[in-house]
């Protein structure tokens, strides 16, 4: 979990790092793979993209160097069989800082229509996760993360994922073609 510390943002980071210090402080070898938030996640947007063409999150103007799962899967595939990453922490990112405007952008090319951000207050994020029945936990911590995303805590990239796997990340064109636009023109279909 990226920026995983007890004075994180989110409960969610909070936990992440007392399992953290839990595992360095339990003699066990371990690498810990900290991503930054997921191209997939925008499945969580599918529907809204789908019929209205477009996308409700709370992140405001906020950059996030968000990452494809595909590329933490290349990392944790190169990291644990190779003993000379043992105690190591590695902060996964993409290859860019970028608005979800330009995810808009990115998705609107792979799709071949039109599709925009709509920016939502966090609140409103976590009012929508209450209504789903996901719970007052999940709505706190969206809620916490979108206001932390908007405010700048996403606008950062590292290397690690070009320095383990050799090959640079995936961006968000690559994901939106590679992954999104043909799993929404499935949907579609069905």
């Amino acid at each position: 979990m990226i920026k995983a510390a007890a004075d994180s943002p989110t409960d969610n980071m909070r936990l992440h790092a007392r399992t953290e210090k839990e595992l360095k402080a339990s003699g066990l070898p371990y690498v810990l793979l900290r991503p930054h938030f997921f191209m997939q996640n925008l499945f969580m947007s599918a529907q809204s993209i789908a019929a209205e063409g477009a996308m409700y999150l709370g992140m405001g103007e906020g950059k996030l160097g968000m990452i494809d799962v595909r590329d933490i899967v290349d990392v944790a595939v190169r990291v644990l069989g190779d003993t000379s990453h043992a105690g190591q922490t590695y902060t996964l990112t993409g290859p860019a800082a970028i608005t979800l405007y330009e995810v808009a952008r990115a998705l609107s090319a792979a799709l071949g229509r039109a599709v925009k951000y709509v920016p939502v207050p966090p609140e409103a994020v976590a009012d929508s996760i209450r209504k789903l029945g996901w719970g007052e936990w999940f709505a706190t911590v969206m809620q916490d993360y979108s206001a932390a995303y908007a405010k700048g805590m996403g606008d950062f990239t590292t290397d690690h994922v070009r320095k383990i796997t050799g090959h640079q990340p995936r961006s968000i064109e690559q994901f939106a073609q590679e992954v999104l636009a043909p799993a929404l023109a499935r949907s579609n279909a069905a």
